[in-house]
């Protein structure tokens, strides 16, 4: 069979219950649009090879590859595996406007190791025009021009975090400005942001100030000797004694007043930051790969 084709995309990659069990042998049923007249689908973007229909969810829930006519547009409904419906989308199709295929450009979160058929690891690196010459038209040289010719670079994802552009559809949001991120908001394709703490200096402002010395007064004591005589006359000679007396002074009550003169200190904090910063929220890492459209 010719004709174009586009890979079903449904909400899930896989199906699974509501305790988070996988759907094993979940059945996807394909009719054309508005009816209950069955539609091919293909395991390949050639059409070479068809599904069974329904399409049957594997021991992990999954349903391989889909591949779909984009002309009729189809109808297309889940039933786990007792045949009881899970959901239905009608119409679903290239044609329709509807969300059964995926645009080339789109990026998502993968869970696996490499990038599975029809997709690349946005780890910055360039690629063919010609090869994919889809995803060029979608994203032209935003992510880098590549050789000028040739190639094309694609975004770089690596410890990266995406944000919608501050203004989308003409008017700015203001919500990430170069004043306060230093990312430029405004261009697709900007870069900033770090984990560490920009270098700053933090500074200690002293006024000056007084120490005071509290001195509730006090005395000082020193004492002294006297001497006095006594005797009697024998014969004119005298015979005396002295008796030793004395007693203690003491200063009168004074206080110092001594204070501490005021200094100021002069300290500031020395320029930091070059260590980590704890401004990253609870977080898991998975890859982020871009749709190309070709060979899946």
């Amino acid at each position: 069979m010719s004709g174009s084709a586009a890979r079903f995309i449904w909400p899930n990659s896989f199906s699974v219950d509501a305790s988070g069990v996988p759907r094993v042998g979940a059945r996807l049923f394909f009719y054309q649009a508005g009816t209950t007249t069955p539609q091919a689908t293909f395991a390949d973007p050639g059409l070479t090879i068809a599904n069974t229909n329904p399409v049957v969810a594997d021991e992990a829930g999954q349903f391989g590859d889909i591949f779909l006519l984009d002309d009729p547009a189809y109808a297309v409904v889940l039933d786990d595996a007792e045949g009881n419906q899970v959901w239905a989308m009608d119409p679903v199709g290239v044609g329709t406007g509807g969300t059964g295929t995926l645009p080339v450009g789109a990026i998502m979160d993968f869970a696996g190791a490499a990038a599975p058929p029809g997709w690349l690891l946005c780890y910055g690196q360039t690629v063919g025009r010609t090869t994919y010459a889809a995803l060029f038209a979608a994203i032209g040289t935003i992510f880098g021009p590549g050789d000028g010719a040739t190639t094309f670079g694609l975004p770089d994802l690596r410890g990266r975090a995406t944000f919608g552009v501050d203004n989308m559809g003409g008017a700015a949001a203001n919500r990430l400005t170069m004043a306060g991120s230093g990312v430029n908001a405004v261009v697709p394709g900007a870069v900033g942001g770090d984990q560490n703490a920009p270098a700053h200096t933090h500074v200690l402002t002293d006024p000056g100030h007084d120490h005071a010395l509290n001195d509730p007064g006090h005395t000082h004591e020193y004492g002294y000797q006297t001497m006095r005589d006594s005797g009697t006359d024998t014969a004119h000679y005298y015979a005396y004694s002295y008796t030793q007396g004395g007693t203690n002074w003491q200063t009168s009550q004074s206080t110092t007043g001594i204070v501490i003169d005021s200094a100021t200190s002069g300290i500031t904090i020395s320029g930091s930051g070059t260590g980590a910063a704890a401004n990253v929220p609870p977080a898991i890492c998975l890859n982020r790969i871009i749709y190309t459209g070709v060979g899946g």
